[in-house]
């Protein structure tokens, strides 16, 4: 096992309260910018070739665009993920002077028109300012409103000059009410296939595992065969840090029960793949049945949900 890419959670704080949120924001302490250092020294001389920077909004940190430098010096490529509604051009000049590779930002499943708006008008900011090699993407959540006008939402994120869009499931969240209403059925999932086949060669389309079904359609149709059986990098080439050093094997798993405990505690990456937490968590997922294997994790009962 060799660790390829983390990600670390910055802060919990938010200056949103989306309903579609599931992140849980908690006044418990943050790691010091000194503490962050030390895990990014720690990922760099493990092997990490990629570091995703997020929240919470991370751009709430004042240190921010010092931790962004220091990882970027330190030969990892940095990205970030943002909610945009701190962006403006000099915010922009400063985390492309830190070194930022990419920024990926949540636009949530585009209901907001005000936040639409101003998102598209920080946007023409933002793209005069990066290079060829600067990835600009966008994070989307696939609730029903978003699917229904989903050509609409495509032909803006392109014009716009967007290059990546990264497609999300709805989760439990902030509202239950929302997610009620808007988790995607099976006859909604179709449809999403169906509509994203379309835009494929004008936009490059990303998802996690849990639209793996998606991601082998979209293998077929870009590359004419089926790629390498995906297989998923957590607990084996990655992981998530949240806020206070605890590590999880993915987003999808920040329970007690998969937590390999405080990375600062830690003197190699080999430990942490081989701990109880990261064991059950592989235990879990080679008997799953369902495709959305974080189901099984789950202690709630949604009797709509399908993810």
């Amino acid at each position: 096992m060799k660790l390829r890419c983390a990600t670390m959670k910055v802060t919990s704080r938010c200056n949103l309260r989306c309903e579609f949120c599931y992140e849980k924001q908690d006044n418990r302490k943050e790691l010091s910018k000194d503490q962050i250092k030390h895990i990014i020294k720690f990922l760099k001389d493990n092997g990490c070739r990629t570091l995703m920077i997020s929240g919470g909004e991370p751009l709430l940190r004042k240190d921010i665009y010092e931790i962004i430098e220091y990882a970027s010096s330190n030969k990892i490529k940095t990205k970030l993920a943002t909610n945009g509604t701190l962006l403006n051009c000099s915010v922009a000049n400063r985390l492309k002077e830190s070194g930022l590779d990419d920024i990926y930002i949540s636009v949530g499943d585009m209901q907001d028109s005000d936040r639409l708006n101003n998102f598209y008008q920080t946007l023409k900011s933002y793209i005069h300012l990066s290079d060829s090699d600067f990835k600009i993407g966008v994070n989307v959540i696939t609730s029903k409103t978003f699917i229904n006008n989903i050509n609409q939402h495509f032909n803006k994120i392109i014009n716009a000059g967007i290059k990546t869009i990264f497609l999300i499931p709805p989760k439990p969240g902030n509202n239950v009410n929302w997610y009620r209403k808007e988790c995607i059925s099976s006859l909604y999932y179709i449809k999403l296939c169906k509509n994203i086949l379309d835009w494929l060669d004008l936009i490059e389309i990303s998802t996690d595992c849990a639209f793996w079904f998606l991601k082998k359609e979209i293998d077929i149709i870009k590359h004419d065969k089926l790629m390498d059986n995906y297989n998923c990098p957590a607990a084996d080439s990655s992981f998530v840090i949240n806020k206070e050093g605890l590590i999880y094997p993915c987003a999808y798993f920040e329970l007690e029960n998969y937590c390999a405990g405080n990375i600062l505690n830690y003197n190699n990456v080999l430990s942490i793949f081989d701990s109880p937490g990261f064991q059950n968590f592989k235990i879990v997922c080679k008997s799953a049945e369902s495709l959305f294997t974080p189901c099984i994790s789950c202690k709630e009962d949604y009797e709509s949900c399908i993810m």
